[in-house]
């Protein structure tokens, strides 16, 4: 279900999109075409407003993300991400679940010229995590040479 719609026929000129997070309205205006757009009769449409699911405004959000980055799709502009260096591995994976919706494309490496440091990390698990953790999002994505090749 999208929450965030384009409105079609005569309702169209007065926005390009709408957004309906509740069914029902308590005010019982006179004048309320609301019911008769959603077959309803106004004694039933007046009784109550309600949240149209449990997640509606995840579904807002979401639609949100899409619409935004539809939006800029169409001016020509696209996201890419470089992740490198990367120093704390469930930080950066913790950015890919977060960000993914609206990433474009990934670069995804690792630290170097720290050897202290690029020793104490599992490189190998780090790159097959978020190799994993990408293709579960159906992300595009280039995993980097050095990230590659870690042993």
């Amino acid at each position: 279900m999208n929450v965030i719609y384009q409105p079609k026929g005569r309702a169209r000129e007065y926005a390009p999109l709408a957004c309906n997070l509740y069914m029902g309205c308590t005010h019982g205006c006179k004048y309320c075409y609301a019911p008769a757009c959603m077959h309803k009769k106004p004694e039933e449409w007046h009784q109550a407003a309600r949240a149209r699911g449990e997640n509606v405004l995840a579904l807002f959000e979401r639609d949100c993300v899409r619409l935004a980055k539809e939006r800029a799709h169409e001016m020509g502009i696209y996201t890419r991400v470089s992740m490198e260096p990367v120093i704390i591995p469930d930080e950066a994976l913790e950015v890919i679940r977060l960000a993914h919706s609206y990433v474009d494309f990934w670069k995804v490496g690792k630290l170097n010229h720290n050897k202290e440091v690029e020793r104490s990390i599992d490189w190998p698990k780090f790159r097959d995590n978020a190799t994993a953790l990408l293709d579960s999002f159906g992300s595009r994505y280039y995993i980097k040479e050095d990230l590659r090749k870690a042993m």
